[in-house]
């Protein structure tokens, strides 16, 4: 599904995604290994980011998804978190 999504993207807009998020933030270290070969950066949502070592070997990046019902604190705490800084 990843792979047939990139190509029609490319065939659309004549470039190659450099980012991609991992669906509902699921992600296993095969996928992680697969999307860093394929990807500068592999977003993560906060619940499920990895550890230090695996985000930076995978090029993955902390993700806020923003959501109806969430509060500007949650936000706010969210933005804070020092993994969004990474």
């Amino acid at each position: 599904d990843i792979t047939t999504g990139v190509n029609e993207f490319h065939s659309i807009t004549g470039t190659w995604p450099q980012t991609w998020a991992v669906p509902n933030g699921t992600w296993t270290a095969p996928l992680a290994s697969w999307a860093a070969t394929r990807f500068a950066v592999v977003w993560v949502e906060g619940g499920t980011f990895p550890p230090a070592a695996a985000a930076a070997k995978y090029h993955m990046r902390y993700r806020l998804e923003i959501y109806n019902g969430l509060s500007a604190q949650q936000m706010a705490g969210h933005l804070s978190d020092v993994r969004f800084s990474k």
